[in-house]
Formats: C-alpha cells, structure tokens, sequence
C-alpha cells in the first residue's frame, strides 16, 4: 500500500486513505499484520495505524442543486467520524 510506503519514508505512525464512496461514508482502522494466520505468533501491531475514510458521493440526484445539498450533508457527517475516531 503506498500510504504506509509514505508513512514509512516520512517515520509516521498514523496515516489517512480518503477515497471517494458509493454507498455510505466509512470509517475503518487498519493495522499492519491484522488478520495475517501464516504464522501464530503475528500479532497486530499497534504502533502503526492507517485509517481508511471514504465519503460518499451522491449519484442518485436530479439536478446540481440536489447534488450539492447531499454532497454538503454527507461532508459534514464525513467530518464527524473522522473527529469521533480521533477522540
């Protein structure tokens, strides 16, 4: 993943991957090693976190008028979990 290939290069223990969704706004922590069996004694390690935001983009709408009242609301939902996850 290049985020953690940046956050490596720049000695950084938290990162950020926006991206834009289609279903709803997410929130997911990630960590290196989670979810990894080929050996039992890997363990998530919590030192180093990516989190992984995507903010929903409105494609269901009739006009730019529209688009731009959900693309506000789900901007301001967006920023909201990002806050409660830093919290």
């Amino acid at each position: 993943m290049q985020v953690l290939a940046y956050m490596f290069r720049f000695d950084a223990r938290k990162g950020f991957y926006l991206y834009p969704e289609s279903k709803k706004n997410a929130v997911k922590m990630l960590r290196i090693n989670q979810g990894s069996t080929y050996e039992r004694n890997v363990k998530p390690r919590e030192d180093i976190q990516v989190t992984k935001c995507g903010l929903k983009i409105p494609t269901n709408v009739s006009n730019y008028e529209q688009f731009i009242e959900e693309i506000k609301r789900n901007e301001t939902e967006f920023l909201q979990q990002l806050q409660a996850d830093q919290n």
